[in-house]
């Protein structure tokens, strides 16, 4: 029952209105600008909810469904910040195979955007890694923007979920670097 809501708590962050508000403003400003562009916004848009609703009940996916989700959510970024957010993906395919809870890298993804300031001045970069132990998802920080507070909801959603499948913690550094 715990991890059932916990996802639903991690579906919730997907779902917000100022998450959707802000797509939609996008694709406003794209269907006369660039048609081809807001096209494939919207199906980008629609295979990120696609994977959050059909994710919805499943304690573990494979890191390669994830990283895919994952690839969808950075091509909206990149459409919306443009030059100013990257993200770098290095895993290798052995990987690939992992279990991983739903929604864990966009959770990252997503926490790295709020809690920076992005523009060409100051590029938010996220690198996502794998080693044999590890999973990394490490940003550099740009600022913190003037209207976000963190309430560390996101980490302690990842962090419990976890410790249904591992007594291992999630590590969390904060220092020149946000790396979890």
């Amino acid at each position: 029952r715990k991890q059932l809501e916990l996802q639903f708590e991690a579906l919730k962050s997907q779902l917000s209105p100022h998450y959707l508000f802000n797509s939609m403003n996008t694709i406003s400003s794209l269907v006369y600008r660039d048609p081809h562009v807001a096209e494939n916004f919207i199906r980008n848009l629609a295979d990120t909810f696609n994977y959050v609703l059909n994710t919805r009940e499943v304690q573990l996916v494979k890191l390669e469904e994830e990283i895919e989700a994952l690839k969808d959510y950075a091509y909206l970024l990149t459409i919306r910040y443009a030059d100013a957010i990257s993200l770098n993906i290095e895993v290798d395919q052995a990987f690939w195979k992992k279990p991983i809870p739903p929604l864990t890298l966009q959770l990252l993804v997503e926490n790295a955007v709020k809690h920076n300031v992005i523009s060409n001045d100051q590029p938010l970069k996220i690198h996502v890694r794998a080693s044999e132990q590890e999973l990394i998802v490490l940003n550099n920080k740009t600022g913190t923007p003037s209207q976000t507070a963190s309430h560390r909801v996101g980490l302690d959603n990842i962090k419990n979920r976890y410790a249904f499948f591992t007594p291992q913690e999630i590590l969390v550094e904060d220092n020149d670097y946000f790396e979890v």
